[in-house]
């Protein structure tokens, strides 16, 4: 298993291990899209750990089946693809019969990497 310092995407895999400095998560936390902060702190579950004097959260698991996503308490109005774009349902039961599937933590994880950057970040896919 390789480490990287920044956001491992390999296609041929879906588990992964995602790492980013506590202080950097709360920071991207205050100012991302609704669906994202709740699938960052309550649609997965999460670690935390401290190593070296700093504080981690760490992310870990698969990202390839609707079972994963868990929306049981989003209050938010607006449910995102990984496009960006709004999911269209009208109910929960329906949410997984359309066309806009919802975003995935693996979509979360990079969109907040993009934002932090790779210093703070470390990723591994394949685990």
């Amino acid at each position: 298993m390789k480490i990287r310092q920044g956001f491992v995407s390999n296609s041929s895999s879906s588990s992964f291990v995602a790492i980013v400095e506590k202080k950097d998560f709360e920071k991207y936390i205050k100012s991302c899209h609704e669906y994202i902060k709740f699938m960052l702190k309550d649609g997965y579950s999460k670690k935390e750990a401290k190593l070296a004097g700093k504080e981690f959260v760490i992310f870990s698991g698969e990202d390839n089946t609707e079972d994963d996503i868990n929306l049981d308490g989003f209050k938010g109005k607006k449910i995102l693809t990984s496009d960006d774009n709004e999911v269209k349902f009208k109910s929960m039961s329906d949410l997984y019969n359309n066309d806009d599937y919802p975003m995935q933590l693996g979509d979360c994880l990079y969109k907040m990497y993009k934002a932090l950057g790779k210093k703070s970040f470390y990723s591994s896919e394949g685990c």
